[in-house]
């Protein structure tokens, strides 16, 4: 559903010179629609209103109501609806974990990311290094939420291991 905002004047005039409003019904004319405030001056290149040439509106002048286009009937348009396609997505939505900005406030899931950690060898421990580590909602495939193992090749060797004294092998990866 398209807002519009204008006077009966204005509607009326629209029906005789639909080609002065057209632009303000396809939304191209965000703040040039209505209001007839007497100036003569161009807001979109339109016909010619109240001996002005080029005004948007079938009145001529500035001043318009159209604040912006809402093609979802969220109420909020464009361009504070970020998503003006879809909506479930606009300043007043509440935020979810979905890969998507949906409070249109330019941050995507922020609040519900948890760090992953690679887990090579299955043990429940993932690698510690940056480049194996993945921000998400939920845990990708191969991923566990406990950092700590030094060496994630090796099932036995991880944080919850016994520690075996001369073997020169750091069994629980303390250092």
């Amino acid at each position: 559903m398209l807002r519009l905002a204008f006077s009966k004047s204005e509607y009326a005039m629209s029906k005789l010179r639909f080609g002065a409003v057209s632009a303000c019904v396809l939304g191209l004319v965000f703040f040039g629609c209505g209001g007839d405030d007497g100036s003569t001056t161009s807001n979109a290149g339109g016909s010619a209103g109240k001996g002005g040439s080029g005004g948007s509106s079938a009145q001529g002048g500035s001043g318009g109501t159209v604040a912006g286009r809402d093609d979802d009937e969220d109420d909020y348009t464009t361009p504070s609806d970020c998503d003006d396609d879809d909506p479930d997505v606009n300043p007043g939505a509440t935020e979810a974990c979905n890969g998507i900005d949906d409070d249109c406030d330019g941050e995507i899931d922020e609040g519900f990311l948890t760090t992953y950690y690679r887990d090579a060898d299955g043990d429940g421990y993932g690698s510690d290094d940056p480049t194996k580590r993945k921000e998400a909602c939920t845990p990708p495939d191969g991923y566990v939420t406990v950092g700590g193992d030094c060496n994630d090749s090796a099932w036995a060797i991880n944080p919850d291991q016994i520690e075996i004294w001369g073997n020169d092998v750091d069994e629980d990866c303390n250092g």
